[in-house]
């Protein structure tokens, strides 16, 4: 970020010594370019799904919007819904606004149909599919 404001501020130093019309075209051009920054760095994460077997082989599905919500079904029935968030060790973590408790689960970066092994905090297994984004709604939505 600090590159790009120097450089900003060369092209605009540059630009005082051409005429009023391409100074005002550098410096939209240097905004445009300095914008476009904060907004990647400031940018939500991608809204996320995965698909997993349940322990009685019910499809379960969960969706992570770009907010950081969470619903899972299972077998197409709502199932939970909270907030995730990532913790000091790099662990997402599950906070359920049902009666579930509160969860941590081991994560990686995957590709749509990439698995993973993940592992929650008490020893629970599981291996999740990254699917494409699913948007689930709240019963009664």
């Amino acid at each position: 970020m600090k590159k790009l404001i120097l450089l900003t501020s060369c092209a605009a130093l540059w630009a005082c010594a051409d005429n009023a019309a391409e100074e005002e075209t550098v410096a939209e051009e240097n905004a445009v370019a300095v914008d476009e920054t904060a907004m990647a760095e400031d940018s939500a994460p991608e809204p996320i799904s995965y698909s997993w077997a349940g322990e009685n082989g019910e499809a379960m599905v969960m969706s992570i919007d770009a907010e950081g919500n969470y619903i899972i079904e299972a077998d197409g029935e709502h199932l939970d819904h909270g907030t995730v968030s990532t913790n000091d060790a790099g662990k997402a973590c599950f906070t359920s606004e049902m009666d579930q408790p509160a969860s941590c689960w081991t994560q990686t970066d995957l590709e749509v149909g990439g698995s993973q092994e993940t592992t929650s905090d008490d020893g629970m297994t599981v291996t999740v599919t990254r699917t494409e984004y699913v948007e689930l709604a709240m019963p009664g939505a």
